[in-house]
């Protein structure tokens, strides 16, 4: 499943994530990162990888 598949079934089950990948644009990334360096907003940052 996609990050954001994982993402949206962890807050619907009540548990705080973020997606973060390089799908991403560079500025909602570093948001997300700061934010959640700086908030401790989520429990779960779920990053996704290819692999080749």
């Amino acid at each position: 499943r996609d990050c954001e598949t994982v993402c949206s079934d962890l807050n619907s089950a009540g548990i705080a994530s973020v997606i973060y990948h390089a799908g991403l644009p560079d500025h909602q990334r570093s948001h997300i990162q700061e934010t959640w360096l700086r908030d401790n907003c989520c429990k779960y940052m779920y990053r996704c990888t290819n692999r080749y």
